[in-house]
């Protein structure tokens, strides 16, 4: 996404009184002559595989199996994570959460990626709250868990 982009699509909400379906937004994209345009893929054949690669990744996030790993460790496979084993690893792959546990590295990657998430939601409940008028009231201090982040981060 880029700024170009994010302008046409803030501007169509504005049309719409802040309220845009996927589907008026894939519609509207359609025109060539707009910047969100470059950002789907028009090639049927290329869509359909990102497609079916998505369909792909919501298999496995339901699926739920017990697996004999090499190791003779069982894992219940009841909770499945996305993980890179190598920083420059272009896809991501799917994980037991015994894999990740035993793990040092996938551990500190889906901790690191939790804190982010989690900081990021706070940060923006506050400001929502804010908004409102009325008072976060959750004892969090967001720069020490910004502080944990960054560690994570240097030790992977």
């Amino acid at each position: 996404m880029n700024d170009e982009q994010l302008k046409e699509y803030k501007n169509l909400c504005k049309k719409k009184n802040g309220r845009v379906t996927s589907h008026e937004l894939y519609e509207f994209a359609k025109d060539e002559a707009t910047a969100l345009h470059d950002y789907f893929e028009w090639n049927e054949a290329k869509a359909a595989y990102h497609h079916n690669i998505k369909r792909a990744d919501d298999f496995i996030r339901q699926a739920r199996f017990h697996v004999e790993s090499p190791e003779g460790l069982g894992d219940e496979i009841t909770a499945v994570y996305s993980v890179k084993e190598n920083d420059d690893d272009e896809d991501r792959e799917f994980v037991s959460l015994g894999i990740v546990k035993r793990t040092p590295k996938l551990r500190r990657q889906k901790l690191a990626e939790d804190l982010k998430r989690a900081i990021y939601w706070i940060e923006m409940y506050i400001k929502h709250v804010g908004m409102f008028g009325e008072r976060a009231g959750i004892g969090v201090d967001v720069r020490k868990l910004k502080a944990k982040l960054s560690k994570l981060e240097e030790d992977n």
